[in-house]
């Protein structure tokens, strides 16, 4: 679970930042814990407390919202030995389910027009993710 906190924080001092003052991205981790039954939240500027949470079964989710998109990334994994496993991906357009390619290719339209880094082919989609 280090790993996915770790390389989100990467990704916000990065990419992320772009995302955030383009469309207003926000982040936000979840983790169910299977034992103690326990819910525990975490939003971007508190991914380092999510270090610290030892669940050895559970469900941990990932929800990536573009605000003034009106789009919604969610990814759920399922906790197995303190080991991330992914079980599906979600794309939402206006709260409403959509197939993951048809909504990455409306996520990468939209960005298009605000970054140089996708129109140059510098960065790509799954870079935004």
């Amino acid at each position: 679970m280090s790993d996915l906190t770790h390389f989100r924080r990467n990704f916000f001092t990065r990419i992320g930042r772009f995302l955030q003052k383009s469309v207003a991205a926000t982040y936000q981790l979840e983790f169910w814990d299977r034992d103690s039954h326990q819910k525990y939240c975490f939003p971007q500027h508190e991914l380092s407390r999510a270090d610290t949470c030892d669940i050895k079964t559970g469900t941990a989710v990932e929800t990536l919202t573009y605000v003034q998109l009106d789009y919604k990334m969610r990814r759920t994994y399922d906790i197995q030995n303190h080991h991330l496993y992914q079980v599906k991906m979600q794309f939402y357009v206006e709260g409403q389910p959509c197939d993951m390619v048809d909504g990455l290719m409306l996520l990468q339209q939209r960005l298009e027009s605000r970054s140089v880094w996708l129109k140059d082919a510098i960065l790509h989609i799954k870079d935004f993710t």
